[in-house]
């Protein structure tokens, strides 16, 4: 079995609108936790669950592109991977 780690990433938030693109010392919070993984477990592949064009475009921007790092959350139903 191979090891993978699978962000959610949804924009919906109930509690602080657009939560993941919320900024913070001038970086999104997503970008925060994007850097921390990457720079913890390198080896390990990282993913982000997607739901807006908004945050695709801001991982795209960072880095993380396909095939290693942004997926749509209805490919990975295709996949039969949850999508939390």
């Amino acid at each position: 079995m191979k090891t993978a780690i699978l962000v959610p990433a949804r924009l919906a938030s109930t509690r602080l609108h657009e939560k993941m693109l919320h900024g913070i010392h001038g970086k999104p919070v997503l970008q925060w936790v994007a850097e921390r993984i990457r720079d913890e477990v390198p080896e390990i592949p990282l993913y982000f669950a997607v739901d807006d064009q908004r945050i695709r475009e801001m991982l795209t921007g960072i880095g993380f592109v396909r095939p290693r790092g942004v997926i749509s959350c209805s490919s990975m139903a295709r996949k039969s991977l949850a999508c939390i």
